[in-house]
């Protein structure tokens, strides 16, 4: 009979030298920080890009924001100034009044 090899045998790679494990493990290990690396540089350009694209939105956001506040406020004075003429509007009417009535008793 001839000798036979166990199946877990047929499939096992030939035994390398203790360097050159080393050096397949050094070498993979590099492989995996480069591809880390490159994943890395990949995940910091998409997250500058969205920072660009979200800064933009934000600054139209704001200038939106400063318009509607401003017509907000050149309202607000307006309403201001019109209540400010009307009061004094009245103030001048009533002077008036008490200047004819004055100018009538004198006469």
């Amino acid at each position: 009979m001839c000798a036979t090899r166990s199946p877990a045998s047929r499939h096992r790679r030939p035994s390398l030298g203790r360097a050159e494990a080393v050096r397949s493990e050094v070498a993979y290990v590099y492989s995996r920080l480069a591809a880390y690396h490159t994943k890395l540089r990949m995940m910091k350009n998409l997250r500058d890009s969205l920072h660009f694209c979200i800064d933009g939105h934000l600054e139209l956001k704001r200038k939106g924001d400063e318009q509607s506040n401003g017509r907000v406020s050149k309202a607000k004075d307006i309403n201001e100034l019109k209540d400010q003429l009307a009061k004094l509007k009245r103030r001048t009417l009533t002077e008036k009044k008490k200047v004819e009535q004055a100018s009538a008793g004198i006469t």
